[in-house]
Formats: structure tokens, sequence, C-alpha cells
């Protein structure tokens, strides 16, 4: 369990790495939102879901979420769809890639995305859930979650 914890961790660092200096995401946070998303991140025009997975027993179990009835469903009805992402993916390891794939088409989530986390690279690329920009209530919700893991980073060094 805890090599699969380290696995988890390292697989965040590159989401977050990956989404600020290569999607150029304002805003970046983990375990954020009514669904506590892995990682997330947002730039003016779109927001972006990875959440990552380190078996396919942990893979299977997401699809019990909540939020994937409601990213199949797109209506503009309810609070939670400010936190529906533009595009989503699973960063699974190299191991599970052929898996998941089967998965996603087998429960069509063809709209979803598969990175190799282990050499992180996009295996399926996703495609847009809805074309709405992010509202500034998800940015203001982001930006609080980007505070308080900034603090709580720097209290781990005190």
């Amino acid at each position: 369990m805890k090599f699969e914890k380290s696995e988890a961790l390292k697989s965040k660092y590159k989401a977050l790495y990956c989404l600020r200096l290569k999607q150029r995401c304002v805003f970046i946070a983990t375990e954020v939102g009514p669904y506590a998303a892995d990682v997330m991140g947002i730039t003016e025009e779109k927001t972006i879901e990875v959440e990552v997975k380190t078996s396919l027993q942990d893979f299977k179990a997401d699809f019990n979420k909540r939020k994937h009835y409601l990213y199949d469903n797109d209506r503009d009805i309810n609070w939670e769809m400010r936190w529906i992402p533009n595009v989503f993916y699973f960063a699974v390891p190299s191991n599970i890639v052929e898996d998941c794939k089967k998965i996603l088409s087998k429960k069509n989530r063809d709209k979803y995305g598969i990175i190799d986390a282990d050499e992180w690279r996009v295996i399926k690329r996703a495609k847009k859930l809805h074309n709405r920009e992010p509202s500034s209530k998800i940015k203001h919700g982001l930006a609080l979650r980007m505070g308080s893991e900034l603090l709580r980073f720097h209290e781990a060094w005190l």
C-alpha cells in the first residue's frame, strides 16, 4: 500500500507540473471540488481534471462516483456543474493502459483520456465534455485550495 501511495503522489506531482508548465494553467490544485479531483488545472478557456489510479481495481471503482453521471449528462441546472471539467484524464500505470482503454470503450466513456503515468505521455487524448469557460466560482475555489496547499507545504517544513 505504501508503494502505491508513493506512486500516486509522484503521478499527482507530474500532473501538477504538466498542467502548470505545459498546459499553462493559471490555477492548479489537488483534492479539489465536491468530488475531490486528484488534480485540476484551469486556464482562461478550460478546466482539466486528472484522476490518478494505481491499479485496475482502483480504476474500476472510480466509476461508482456520482461525478461520472454528471460528466455524461451535461445539464447546466445545478451547482455541481461548475466543477465539471472541459476535459478529463485518467493517469494509470503502463501495465494497465490497455485494460483501461477497453473498459472506457465498454462503458461508453469515449470522451475520457488516458495518460501513461509511468512515462507521462498521453495515450488517448480526451475529448471535450462541454465548451463552457471556467466560472469565477470554480476559479475562486481552486485559488482557495491552492492557498491551503501552500500553507500545508510550508507548515511541513517548520
